[in-house]
């Protein structure tokens, strides 16, 4: 990881979680950046907690589940998946990629913009978890 001027802890090399993770709130207003492929193996389980920020900086990167992703915020404090756009093709980057060997993921007051999907920025997941807002 690294830091720059507007992310407080920037993920640069691809990540398997081969055992269970939290990815804690940094700080007020902190985001992660993404900058690679992050999967979560399978009987894994990721959980981010509420008020993270994960923006997907530009490029193929993504969050891959063949476990458990728990993105549970609350509603005061969401969690936020946010993309990047291209500023010569108007294309997005990020995705969340739910696949089928995935269990139990859920989404509770979860915001995804701009994410990978078409040009208009809507988000996109490959697969639909129980998702509650």
């Amino acid at each position: 990881t690294r830091r720059s001027s507007d992310l407080d802890i920037q993920i640069n090399r691809g990540n398997f979680i081969s055992n269970n993770s939290i990815v804690p709130k940094p700080g007020l207003n902190s985001k992660y950046g993404i900058g690679t492929i992050i999967t979560v193996n399978t009987g894994k389980t990721l959980t981010i907690q509420p008020g993270v920020t994960m923006k997907f900086l530009y490029g193929y990167y993504s969050l891959i589940i063949q476990g458990t992703l728990i993105a549970q915020g609350t509603v005061n404090d969401s969690i936020k998946f946010i993309g990047t756009q291209n500023a010569y093709s108007g294309a997005y980057s990020g995705y969340i990629n739910i696949t089928s060997s995935s269990t139990n993921s859920i989404f509770d007051y979860v915001v995804m913009d701009s994410l990978y999907g078409n040009y208009s920025g809507e988000g996109c997941l490959r697969s639909i978890p129980s998702i509650n807002s």
